[in-house]
């Protein structure tokens, strides 16, 4: 749990730099141009993780591993700009973890500890410009909360919008984590949505 709580605390930063990083060699610019033309990308596909939980991935985005070491599920599209990362990490142990260093926080539920912990992650990396309040809400029956931002960090000049959301399954708790440069928000916004709200566990 500590190696987590470890790679939790630099996830910000890792995928700010990722999302920002210059296009590969074989960036096709043509490609890009004719794909930014469309801003409905409504097909999905039900994507199954571990016989753990699943999740809509619009079609237009494509699994990779170069997000996040610790994340489960890592979709992206480079030319849209387009982010998703879940990682999953065991309910009992987090709260053990954190009852032991004496921050879990026994008045509130267990997702509004697991929120508020990743959330001073968060804020660590990321100078926040504008964020919602974080909503309570469900997701298939299981306590969820929800929020988004926009923010920059240190040597990017764009912003970056993300939608966030926190999960209790049974025994596991999700962070999900997707994103875009801000100048594309307003296109990616309901995707970034159905996504964090089509969370099942298997």
């Amino acid at each position: 749990m500590k190696k987590r709580t470890l790679i939790l605390r630099s996830l910000a930063a890792l995928v700010l730099v990722t999302a920002c990083t210059a296009p590969p060699e074989d960036f096709d610019l043509d490609r890009y141009k004719a794909e930014a033309i469309t801003t409905e990308d409504v097909a999905v596909e039900t994507r199954e993780v571990n016989d753990l939980y699943s999740m809509d991935i619009p079609t237009i985005l494509s699994s990779t591993t170069a997000l996040n070491d610790d994340a489960s599920l890592q979709y992206n599209n480079l030319y849209k700009e387009k982010y998703i990362i879940v990682i999953d990490e065991n309910k009992k142990e987090f709260v053990d973890m954190f009852n032991s260093i004496g921050e879990y926080d026994q008045s509130i539920s267990v997702v509004d500890n697991y929120a508020n912990v990743q959330l001073a992650f968060m804020d660590e990396s990321l100078t926040v410009s504008e964020e919602s309040s974080l909503k309570s809400m469900k997701i298939n029956g299981m306590d969820a909360r929800v929020k988004a931002m926009d923010g920059t960090i240190l040597g990017v000049a764009e912003e970056i919008s993300y939608w966030l959301g926190y999960v209790e399954g049974e025994e596991t708790m999700y962070t999900i984590m997707t994103w875009t440069l801000k100048s594309k928000k307003s296109s990616f916004e309901r995707e970034a949505n159905d996504m964090i709200n089509s969370l099942k566990e298997l």
